[in-house]
């Protein structure tokens, strides 16, 4: 059986993704570990392609996972499956457009991004959420 792989998983902004890449001590590390990353890709700008391009030159294998924008509710979700499917063919597009190579593609399936964020501003809230609704009439 093989050993397992360290995966790890990245959710930075394409701004700060090529900061913390950038440092060859850093990829230098995953290569020793024999680990991957995986980016979450809520968009697909060239700084994002660039650095999936400089990782595999490194030799760190990357993994994708595919996300909507926040406003639209950043996971995929039961809800969403439509804008989700249609996402994919994006992210599909971008890939052959920028030719990025990628050792796998993940789906993050979770709720909207906006349920979490009214959970935190009021963890009294979350009650109402679980609560089965009264009957009509």
């Amino acid at each position: 059986m093989p050993p397992p792989r360290i995966t790890f998983a990245c959710e930075l902004s394409s701004e700060r993704l090529g900061d913390v890449f950038g440092d060859r001590s850093i990829t230098a590390g995953i290569r020793a570990l024999h680990g991957r990353v995986t980016l979450a890709l809520a968009d697909f700008t060239p700084e994002r392609a660039r650095v999936v391009r400089q990782l595999n030159d490194q030799g760190v294998p990357v993994v994708a996972i595919p996300l909507l924008s926040f406003d639209e509710g950043y996971y995929f979700t039961a809800d969403n499956y439509r804008r989700a499917a249609e996402r994919y063919e994006e992210w599909k597009a971008w890939t052959n457009e920028q030719r990025l190579v990628w050792d796998g593609v993940g789906l993050d399936i979770e709720p909207d991004v906006h349920i979490f964020l009214r959970i935190a501003e009021n963890t009294w809230g979350l009650l109402s959420m679980l609560l089965p609704s009264p009957p009509a009439g």
